[in-house]
């Protein structure tokens, strides 16, 4: 007679796990911290699976509503609901582009390890809150990026391709994008822990003790003066009468490190290339500050939309990290690379020759020694 198998199935040892998380909490009825399912509640989950979240919530006698690509797995879950006390539910197949639901329908809209397989997160979000009723609850995640870093490391090819995941969340990435679709992120949870509410720490995190050639990084050998973020014209170019030169200018995408090569034609008064604020074209320096040789590199650029009077700078500028100004006058240009060379760092905004806004980084003039919280009010 052949001896049953009595070891636990991979699934089982999965729900215990997410259980043991925190989540489907049968004695106080919570999806997860938080997110309490009551039987008045619609809840909807896109990309529902084998419907371990939306069976907990049909049990709680919410209706329900699941969707799913896959045929197999909807009738799964379909037969897990019909078994439950959900006072009723609908079961749609569709790949959710888009989601094939009325406006504020959800209380509660679960999307959980989905955004990573779609072509377009952004568009797949904003369905996600077109859906949801307003003041209602989003659960959503994607997969710690550093697991998917190990997996990538020993999967084949196809894991990272349609229809599997064809997208990799780094850090800060969700988070971003639900802010842009605009949501309010109620908790943070960070490898496994309870991190922030309400956009509070709720953990003690102990200050590190950083050691001393970690800080007063910012070398600048002297003190930056206007005249050292001057663009002299070329020789014969005195700027007299309507001289005027044609130059480079780096063309900045907003959130993308590639940059455009642009070309404009600027004014030329006595001797120095000016900027055209009309236009859109301002000065960029580079400014030496690891050996203090008080090097600093000019040229123009284009995409920052600063039409005021004011330079921005900052000392977190991949990958050598040099500080970087941003301006449309020289003498908000000094006094901004000047201040970063006070203070050891970070990010600095001057307009008029007054600060508006400085966020300190004096650990190698890229992180802050301060609370989250602080930094977050600062920046």
């Amino acid at each position: 007679m052949m001896q049953q198998d009595k070891r636990p199935r991979a699934s089982h040892v999965g729900l215990r796990e997410v259980v043991l998380d925190g989540w489907l909490d049968v004695q106080t009825g919570q999806l997860t911290d938080g997110v309490k399912i009551r039987a008045t509640d619609t809840v909807i989950d896109v990309g529902c699976g084998d419907g371990a979240h939306i069976n907990f919530c049909a049990n709680q006698g919410a209706e329900v509503i699941f969707i799913d690509r896959d045929a197999a797995r909807l009738a799964t879950t379909e037969a897990k609901v019909k078994a439950s006390p959900a006072h009723a539910y609908r079961a749609i197949q569709s790949d959710c582009d888009p989601i094939d639901l009325e406006d504020g329908v959800g209380d509660v809209v679960i999307c959980t390890e989905v955004l990573e397989h779609v072509d377009d997160p952004a568009r797949f979000v904003a369905e996600l809150v077109r859906v949801a009723r307003p003041g209602g609850q989003l659960v959503i995640s994607v997969p710690d990026y550093r697991s998917e870093k190990l997996i990538g490391a020993t999967a084949p090819p196809e894991y990272f391709q349609a229809p599997n995941h064809v997208r990799v969340f780094a850090a800060g990435q969700l988070r971003e994008l639900l802010l842009q679709a605009g949501l309010e992120i109620d908790e943070v949870y960070g490898r496994g822990a309870h991190l922030a509410k309400d956009g509070k720490l709720t953990v003690e995190i102990p200050p590190y003790d950083y050691p001393a050639e970690a800080k007063n990084t910012v070398r600048l050998g002297k003190e930056l003066l206007p005249d050292d973020f001057v663009i002299p014209a070329p020789k014969g170019k005195s700027g007299k009468g309507k001289a005027e030169v044609d130059v480079r200018v780096i063309g900045v995408i907003e959130n993308q490190a590639p940059t455009r090569a642009l070309e404009a034609r600027l004014p030329v008064k006595g001797g120095i290339v000016e900027m055209d604020r009309v236009n859109d074209v301002c000065q960029i320096a580079l400014v030496e500050r690891h050996r203090a040789t008080g090097t600093v590199a000019n040229a123009f650029v284009s995409g920052f939309g600063y039409t005021q009077d004011c330079a921005m700078a900052s000392t977190v500028a991949h990958d050598s990290h040099h500080m970087i100004v941003v301006g449309t006058n020289r003498e908000d240009m000094a006094i901004a690379a000047n201040r970063l060379g006070e203070v050891g760092g970070g990010v600095v905004m001057i307009s008029k020759g007054e600060e508006l806004a400085l966020v300190e980084m004096p650990i190698a003039g890229l992180m802050s020694d301060e609370r989250a919280e602080i930094v977050a009010a600062k920046a």
